[in-house]
């Protein structure tokens, strides 16, 4: 019956009758099992018990909440953080008491939480944290190379009531993230890894913002907060929603070296390989990004060239294109028309070609 073409037939309309029937509103609900056979809802929800040979079904006494007693003052114990006041009478939820002993930077772990937190955001500027190691200050780990910058950029944090946006601004107009990337005789034999920062390393964008950036240059990118995350590659929405599913990771960005969620890492890989390059040129989507780019920057046929060549440097380059660039590229996008002898739409597809050509430029994913 399945190669018999009359029985496929009535089948059809059974099938597609079966996809639009109605299902029931499903409301999801989150319960904790309580002594293996009932859901108990209510306080008893929240507590965590140490369980014999780790059998959930088999309780002994209850997980009350502690802290490092490295990073603690030695005078204080865990009631200091855990209730209000420093009252047993008054006790705070976990997720609280955390969060006060994180930030206390005089009697709990705040004065090593800053020190780590400002350190993640130097690796996100530069490309390496003061400390390389950004999970692990410890004896394992590497020596800050700067340890009174990384102490003063965490006394900064604190002055700022832990706000990150004024550690950004810091650090971006300062002399060392403003440097050009000129090399020097004695700064190449004295340091030539520049962990001293004596020059400004060229570093290329992160997977995720490397494809956002295509989509805002493609002017369609969805700017929506919030909401379920999605596994279409199609999708508008900034690369922060895509679901991590690790049988079906997002092809563009697991080329850019995005993590596989398989484990836990401090610093991301950087590679550099053919086929990156490749898929920029050759990829569809990339395709369609740079047609919906070219449409921003020429809006009608009656936009110069010249006018098209510069709105495309200052979008996706954030600079205007020099003399010699603005001559090449308009010789570029001439060939490319001719070379599609009559078509009525050749010198639009040439500035998609030319739209494209950027989009694949070093300059536009490496921040130099």
């Amino acid at each position: 019956k399945g190669y018999d073409p009359g029985y496929l037939n009535l089948e059809q309309p059974v099938k597609f009758h079966e996809l639009s029937k109605p299902s029931p509103a499903n409301v999801p609900v989150f319960a904790a099992r309580h002594k293996g056979s009932t859901y108990q809802f209510g306080e008893d929800t929240y507590k965590v018990y140490h369980l014999r040979r780790g059998n959930s079904d088999n309780k002994e006494s209850l997980a009350a909440p502690g802290f490092l007693q490295v990073l603690t003052d030695a005078e204080k114990d865990e009631t200091f953080w855990t209730t209000a006041g420093n009252t047993l009478n008054e006790p705070l939820r976990g997720r609280e008491t955390l969060a006060h002993w994180l930030t206390d930077e005089t009697l709990g772990a705040g004065h090593l939480s800053a020190r780590v937190l400002v350190n993640r955001l130097w690796y996100h500027h530069f490309g390496r944290g003061i400390v390389a190691t950004p999970s692990d200050f410890g004896t394992r780990g590497e020596s800050p190379s700067h340890p009174l910058l990384l102490d003063y950029l965490a006394e900064q944090l604190i002055k700022n009531e832990w706000r990150l946006k004024p550690i950004h601004k810091l650090i971006m107009s300062s002399a060392t993230y403003m440097q050009g990337n000129a090399k020097s005789d004695a700064g190449v034999q004295q340091d030539p890894e520049n962990l001293l920062l004596w020059r400004r390393s060229a570093r290329r964008l992160e997977a995720e913002i490397i494809r956002d950036t295509i989509l805002l240059m493609s002017g369609n990118i969805d700017l929506t907060h919030y909401g379920k995350g999605t596994l279409n590659e199609r999708s508008n929405r900034r690369s922060i929603y895509f679901t991590v599913k690790r049988g079906q990771l997002i092809p563009l960005l697991k080329l850019f070296d995005a993590p596989d969620a398989m484990q836990g890492i401090a610093t991301r890989e950087q590679s550099t390989v053919a086929p990156q390059a490749l898929a920029l040129l050759n990829s569809p989507l990339i395709r369609e990004y740079a047609t919906q780019f070219a449409a921003r920057v020429r809006a009608t046929n009656e936009t110069p060239i010249e006018q098209v060549i510069t709105s495309t440097y200052e979008l996706a380059l954030s600079r205007s294109a020099t003399a010699d660039e603005i001559q090449t590229m308009n010789q570029f996008i001439q060939s490319q028309t001719e070379k599609r002898g009559g078509d009525a739409h050749a010198e639009q597809l040439a500035v998609r070609d030319f739209c494209h050509l950027v989009l694949c430029m070093n300059e536009f994913i490496y921040i130099d």
